[in-house]
């Protein structure tokens, strides 16, 4: 592999090439295949290094570390796919990482093309499958471990999973397959703002589950049943397979996990260092074992051998005597929320959807990595016209640590392309969902969050009845201390 430097002038290896002749990502299965993809003919995903001798592992499970960016629940997924939603984030992995990037910095091939994940490692495990406490954040420091895939729906620049048949064939640039891990099986998060604790502690949220979804049904079903020789397709015995309940469970008892979670800075030399251990779960999971040293707390959790389904604790490590300032105790209330524009029907989408008021929304709300799905406060944004207005009046509780600061994320989207959890069922027939768009605030302290805070979405939409454009929706919300 040749040797490139980065921007920065760290040397690194470029990944396997997902761009011609010869394609690493068409070799290892992709067939770029669209229509293929949505009859279930032909797989999103493969391994990399699916059929050569490089392929060592049952289920390609590589490990990666870096820092999280623009975790978010993903606008659209293929039903054909997925049962929910992807949680989505974007992994800025350490070098020694660096080859489990696919494509060239260079030519801006496959990982390293133009777009939000440029230069990045992809991370997609379905929502409902990774509970929201796991969910990462915008500067978490990750360790993962995960399927390392290509996703075959991507070769191009900017279009979908899908198209509609006037967007078929597709003519644009080839800038190859992304590699990703998807899903994901055992991820440790460890916050960069500590919001759980009401002490100066680090805290590290870990879970891991057997539940790989469709995905890794056809990942596998992919390697075990190759395509047919001298055709765009895969043959009966890979459709077969993907429908297999069995297919979409991932293996975790094929080996331990270590990891290591700092402490904060020492704030004394006479300080003990301390950890405690939070059960996120209800039991059945594996034993971990804890070795305390100078400077934070070796982990490592023994899932060799075990019959267990998965694994969800949070660890906090910290010292004793504690640092003289605690950490302030907030509380963020959603006050309301206005939707401008429903965006059934979207006047900017007439000829790739049917919708037809009233417009389905699902919104989340991300305050410093405690992720709400605000549908579970307000059901009536399932149901919203242009103009609607919500008092909600409900708000989470959470920790900032000494000189953090405040980030509060409001994220969505509108259902057009049913079929995936939590979308309602409709009659609507669309090529993929709208966007309502990002409201995002940060805060440098406390003190500067404090208040009532009127934020807009980032994406503006006219109406059919009214040319004006408008933030799809605004949110207000108000963050004050939380007393006693």
């Amino acid at each position: 592999m040749a040797v490139l430097l980065t921007a920065a002038g760290a040397a690194h290896a470029s990944g396997p090439d997902p761009v011609g002749p010869p394609s690493q990502s068409v070799e290892d299965g992709c067939q770029r295949n669209i229509p293929g993809i949505l009859a279930q003919t032909s797989p999103e995903w493969v391994y990399v290094h699916s059929y050569d001798a490089k392929f060592v592992d049952p289920e390609n499970t590589y490990l990666a570390e870096g820092v999280a960016h623009d975790s978010h629940p993903s606008e659209d997924d293929l039903p054909q796919g997925h049962k929910a939603f992807d949680l989505n984030f974007n992994l800025d992995v350490a070098s020694q990482y660096q080859e489990l990037l696919g494509g060239d910095p260079d030519k801006k091939t496959g990982n390293y093309a133009p777009g939000e994940e440029q230069g990045f490692l992809h991370m997609e495990w379905e929502e409902d499958a990774i509970p929201s406490w796991a969910w990462p954040t915008e500067k978490d420091a990750i360790k993962v471990w995960g399927a390392w895939i290509w996703d075959c729906g991507h070769w191009g620049l900017g279009f979908p999973d899908y198209f509609v048949p006037s967007q078929l064939p597709y003519k644009g640039p080839i800038t190859g397959e992304r590699t990703e891990f998807h899903s994901t099986k055992f991820v440790v998060v460890t916050r960069a703002d500590p919001y759980r604790t009401s002490s100066n502690e680090t805290q590290a949220d870990v879970f891991a589950s057997t539940d790989g979804r469709m995905s890794h049904a056809q990942e596998q079903c992919a390697h075990e049943h190759r395509p047919v020789e001298g055709a765009n397709t895969y043959g009966p015995d890979y459709t077969a397979c993907i429908h297999d309940s069995d297919k979409q469970k991932q293996t975790l008892n094929d080996r331990d996990y270590d990891f290591f979670v700092p402490a904060p800075r020492k704030p004394s030399s006479s300080a003990t260092l301390t950890y405690r251990i939070d059960d996120r779960l209800s039991g059945g999971e594996p034993s971990e074992t804890v070795t305390p040293q100078s400077d934070g707390i070796k982990v490592t959790v023994n899932f060799k051998g075990s019959s267990a389904s998965h694994y969800g604790k949070a660890f906090y490590v910290g010292w004793k005597p504690a640092a003289s300032t605690p950490p302030d105790h907030l509380q963020v209330t959603v006050n309301s929320i206005k939707v401008n524009r429903s965006l059934d029907p979207n006047p900017q989408r007439t000829g790739e959807q049917t919708g037809q008021p009233p417009g389905e929304y699902n919104l989340y709300m991300d305050a410093n990595g405690d992720w709400q799905f605000l549908n579970d406060w307000v059901p009536g944004l399932g149901s919203v016209n242009d103009g609607q207005s919500f008092d909600v009046n409900k708000g989470v509780d959470f920790y900032v640590q000494s000189r953090h600061g405040v980030r509060i994320l409001f994220d969505g989207r509108e259902c057009d392309f049913v079929g995936v959890e939590p979308c309602p069922q409709t009659a609507e027939l669309a090529d993929q969902n709208d966007r309502p768009g990002d409201a995002l605030q940060t805060f440098s302290s406390v003190k500067a969050a404090l208040g009532k805070h009127t934020v807009q979405s980032d994406l503006s939409t006219p109406s059919v009845t009214d040319p004006t454009s408008k933030p799809n929706y605004e949110v207000t919300y108000t963050v004050s201390r939380v007393k006693g």
